[in-house]
């Protein structure tokens, strides 16, 4: 599983590298997010992760490894009611290359061999399962705009 401060900490790191996001914040669940968003100013782009699950995979009772399912959200709050649908695609294009630019940061770390020892940080992205990213857009969830993000890590079993 992923160690859970280590996560937390990665987000906060991530923020500090990727321009344009206000701040990083953990969600438990969906109460503790709507709690977030609720905290959110107009036009602060948020990043939330969600406290990721694993599975277990073993091919034998010695070798197994946990695949842990991330979700992340990139937000920004708004009223919808307030813009008109160009300004909606507007804020979205906008926030759309930021979670570009957020991908692209993850896959460059998920290669970083060279400092993921010496950093622990980067080291949680190691086994970055590309292929699984998947990005979807989110309109007017919890009165905010943005995109959401999911991917898997492997990483050490139980």
């Amino acid at each position: 599983m992923v160690p859970i401060l280590q996560y937390k900490a990665f987000w906060e790191y991530l923020i500090t590298i990727v321009s344009g996001i206000d701040r990083a914040r953990l969600a438990f669940d969906l109460e503790d997010f709507s709690e977030i968003i609720k905290e959110i100013e107009a036009d602060e782009v948020v990043l939330l992760a969600v406290m990721p699950s694993s599975d277990t995979e073993a091919t034998s009772f010695d070798d197994y490894e946990e695949i842990d399912t991330v979700y992340v959200y990139l937000l920004k709050k708004c009223n919808p009611a307030d813009l008109t649908h160009d300004e909606v695609i507007a804020e979205m294009a906008a926030i759309q290359l930021i979670m570009h630019n957020v991908k692209h940061k993850l896959i460059e770390l998920s290669a970083d061999h060279e400092h993921q020892c010496s950093n622990a940080l980067i080291g949680l992205m190691k086994d970055l399962m590309v292929g699984t990213m998947r990005t979807d857009p989110e309109y007017n969830l919890m009165g905010c705009n943005g995109y959401a993000l999911n991917f898997k890590l492997k990483t050490a079993g139980v």
